[in-house]
């Protein structure tokens, strides 16, 4: 997986559009993100409903999953809770997509049940 280039202050939110929220939730900080991720990918989702998104994309260059505030009132550097998004992955796939990019399986990825 390559991460999107950042985008930041342009209209390339619109390329996420039709994720749906996978099995998947990170209980990090933003500055743990930006530590592991580096900058987002998209800054503002035009809609208002999300502040910050990292997005990955397969060599296809097709979008593969992002991680992303969604509808959250807290201020984004004490939000705590992110959401990852993905279309076409499975959730085993994308477990192993998360702990390639760091991410501790024991406390930071967590099972979102729907």
């Amino acid at each position: 997986m390559k991460k999107l280039i950042n985008n930041i202050g342009n209209e390339n939110y619109k390329i996420t559009n039709g994720l749906g929220r996978s099995n998947f939730n990170l209980n990090v900080s933003l500055e743990k993100l930006i530590k592991l991720l580096g900058h987002p990918s998209i800054v503002g989702s035009g809609d208002n409903k999300v502040q910050v998104e990292w997005v990955y994309h397969k060599e296809d260059g097709k979008v593969a999953f992002s991680i992303y505030d969604y509808k959250s009132n807290t201020p984004i550097h004490n939000i705590r809770n992110w959401h990852v998004g993905s279309k076409s992955m499975y959730s085993e796939n994308l477990l192993v997509e998360l702990k390639k990019l760091g991410f501790n399986v024991l406390d930071e990825i967590q099972k979102y049940n729907k």
